[in-house]
């Protein structure tokens, strides 16, 4: 790293790294007018905190496919492990990749995180530790300069800033407003115009209330979301893109909430849980249609060789992934020691102009270091990354009931960690688990065993089989995983409350008159006894005693993941943590549990 000299800024400086991020824009087109004999740079991200890293965006204008090796970047700095301390202007190295007309390259925030190279993403730091970055605390003020042969490519610089470029000229006149900062301006940006035109000057810049990082700035600059599921209306009518992406087509509308998932699964057709089951897909969207939500998944030629949103093709040629006996997480290159690692997957797959609206989930084997049985999945909690693991479970599909298992537990299971993105915990608004009037796939009492009846004939017998009582096999079950009936559902929040100490069994599930009898003595009584066993399957006689609420699940789902800091898709109001998908794409995974080994006996003995 070569620092020019020595800095006098403030220490609410905001910290980024560098990282290059190339992607292909499907149905997207080039610029129609500025410079085509140059790499520009098209956009720059806002900021929320000094522990984002911000991204900006280059688009390759020549008719010659780019070497963009042979260019640096110019910005200010700072050391990266302390984001206080603090460098003037640094020149940094861009590494060895190559960027084809008419394409995009987004260089975004390593920060304090190791990153993964891959064809669409490598990431830099400058020895001893310093990093790129460009805006401040009290408002986004700085600059970026593309540089070749010690001379300028190209030049932006904002708010109050007034560092000069290299070569005179370079930059005319005064400077584009300030780069969005703080938490009600997270996921905008600042924009070169759709024509990506050039006249070095702070008119072809504006700001942006959408970012559209690896694509077109093709957001209008007041496009709103009225809908509040993270998406521009603009993108969700026929005509209108988000990066070039036609939503639309997919299947997105303006006057409803959509929610968006890669679905790439590991390529080996004898493990039946890894390949994604239509029947399956089809019944967690129903789930979403029936409670005013488009949900679209793309498996990429799974079910369809060519473009078909029923069939769950939305353009994905990658969905078919390397198979890898077990899979983790690890922000280190190293840190798996052979495994699969889910980061890598999702750099080396998904389009980055994608990552800011599609979920990505990993249909994959084993969580277990040996591969053997376990979880059937994790999730992030309010974020965007999902991982299936049902591959080792050793599914067949000779039979009607076989294949109806296969479904059905592919279907709880994908609903289940979708809700974790969601927002959603195992208690729904709480991680108390195995309450009986929490009716939800959340709730590892229905998981994989489905939606019960709540009065009539088959109240409480999701109760009584995780209890042991009545001799209840799986498939006994009212509309059981072995039917073609499981019902798969978030809460609606109706259930009465459930007070253990002093339980009336009459209540039943807390949705009906159906009494429930909870300490299996066939008496209707009132009685004191800890239920869900303090968050277990067991009964804990003696354990504390709570009461036990719903939760409306369906009312508080947290949909924005890209856009919101402060929630607003959902009743409670509640205080969101941003993602930053482009450069920071690490948020908090649920905790799940494998079931019983008695569960794997029986899943074995039933499908042979």
């Amino acid at each position: 790293m070569k620092i020019i000299r020595k800095n006098k800024l403030v220490l609410s400086l905001i910290s980024i790294g560098l990282a290059i991020s190339l992607t292909a824009c499907p149905g997207s087109s080039g610029p129609t007018g500025g410079r085509t004999n140059s790499l520009l740079i098209t956009e720059v991200s806002s900021t929320t905190y000094n522990s984002d890293k911000p991204w900006f965006e280059v688009y390759n204008a020549t008719s010659q496919t780019i070497n963009l090796a042979d260019y640096k970047l110019r910005s200010l700095s700072q050391q990266r492990v302390n984001p206080f301390k603090y460098y003037d202007i640094a020149i940094f190295d861009i590494p060895n990749l190559s960027l084809a007309p008419g394409k995009y390259a987004v260089i975004a925030g390593q920060g304090t995180d190791t990153r993964f190279n891959s064809d669409q993403i490598v990431y830099l730091l400058n020895s001893p530790d310093v990093i790129p970055r460009w805006s401040n605390s009290s408002g986004g003020n700085g600059f970026i300069e593309l540089i070749k042969d010690n001379k300028t490519v190209d030049f932006v610089r904002f708010g109050n800033n007034n560092d000069t470029p290299l070569s005179a000229g370079a930059w005319q006149g005064g400077n584009v407003n300030d780069l969005p900062y703080g938490k009600t301006k997270h996921g905008f940006s600042i924009v070169r115009d759709l024509a990506n035109s050039d006249s070095n000057k702070a008119s072809d810049w504006t700001n942006r209330r959408f970012a559209t990082a690896g694509g077109p700035n093709d957001v209008p600059e007041f496009a709103s979301d009225i809908d509040a599921d993270g998406i521009p209306d603009t993108a969700e009518v026929a005509g209108g893109k988000f990066a070039g992406i036609d939503l639309y087509a997919m299947g997105a509308r303006s006057n409803k909430k959509d929610i968006f998932i890669e679905l790439d699964y590991m390529d080996k057709e004898d493990h039946k849980g890894l390949i994604p089951q239509k029947a399956a897909l089809d019944l967690v969207v129903k789930s979403f249609a029936n409670n005013g939500i488009n949900l679209h998944i793309d498996a990429g030629d799974r079910f369809s060789g060519s473009f078909s949103p029923a069939n769950y093709n939305l353009g994905n040629k990658r969905s078919r992934v390397p198979y890898k006996t077990s899979i983790g997480l690890s922000q280190s290159t190293s840190g798996l020691n052979g495994r699969g690692n889910f980061y890598e997957y999702k750099d080396q797959y998904m389009e980055i102009n994608r990552k800011q609206v599609f979920h990505y989930m990993l249909l994959a084997n084993s969580q277990n270091k040996n591969g053997s049985n376990g979880s059937s999945g994790r999730a992030e909690i309010e974020g965007n990354d999902i991982i299936i693991t049902i591959g080792a479970w050793n599914f067949g599909d000779a039979s009607t009931r076989e294949k109806n298992i296969l479904v059905n537990y592919q279907a709880g299971t994908i609903m289940h960690e979708l809700g974790h993105n969601l927002g959603l915990l195992h208690g729904g608004d709480v991680g108390e688990n195995f309450k009986p009037n929490y009716i939800s796939i959340m709730n590892y009492l229905y998981q994989l065993r489905g939606i019960g009846p709540v009065t009539g004939a088959g109240t409480g017998d999701r109760f009584y089989k995780a209890k042991g009582y009545k001799s209840l096999g799986l498939c006994d079950l009212v509309n059981s995983p072995c039917s073609s009936t499981f019902i798969i559902n978030y809460s609606n929040g109706s259930s009465k409350a459930l007070d253990e100490n002093s339980l009336n069994e009459n209540i039943g599930l807390g949705r009906g008159n159906t009494w429930v009898d909870y300490d299996n003595n066939g008496n209707q009584n009132t009685i004191s006894l800890n239920i869900n066993g303090d968050g277990s399957s067991k009964i804990n006689a003696n354990g504390s005693k709570k009461v036990l609420r719903d939760h409306d699940d369906w009312a508080n789902l947290y949909l924005a993941f890209q856009r919101t800091w402060a929630g607003n898709s959902g009743a409670s109001e509640k205080e969101h943590s941003s993602i930053d998908p482009i450069a920071n794409d690490f948020q908090n995974w649920s905790e799940e549990y494998s079931p019983p080994e008695e569960f794997f006996e029986w899943l074995e003995q039933i499908q042979n």
